[in-house]
């Protein structure tokens, strides 16, 4: 458990993602079908930062907020995950996880 607040955390989060600093993207099938190119962006540049330092409160509640909200089902209303629709409610293989994509002809919101 962190000592935190939202407002602290979004904070942190806002300034990972304006951040100028160059990082690695995925590249190939299953990541343009896993995330919107937006999303995959953001979560490159949260997950570089985050590795290079995850010692305060604030982002060590936004490395288990993210964690949380990678994969899921689609609901009719709001997002709650950041992935598209996976097969069930866990992150399957990637392969499985293209087939099923293809087949089912989802896309990443």
């Amino acid at each position: 458990m962190v000592a935190t607040s939202a407002e602290d955390i979004e904070k942190s989060c806002m300034e990972i993602l304006s951040s100028s600093a160059e990082v690695e993207v995925p590249q190939g099938e299953f990541w343009s079908l896993c995330y919107h190119s937006h999303t995959l962006s953001d979560l490159s540049r949260l997950r570089s930062a985050l590795i290079q330092d995850s010692s305060s409160p604030e982002r060590k509640a936004l490395r288990a907020l993210v964690l949380g909200m990678l994969h899921g089902p689609r609901n009719k209303s709001a997002p709650s995950c950041l992935s598209n629709q996976m097969p069930r409610t866990y992150a399957a293989k990637p392969e499985y996880a293209v087939r099923f994509w293809t087949k089912s002809g989802l896309w990443p919101e």
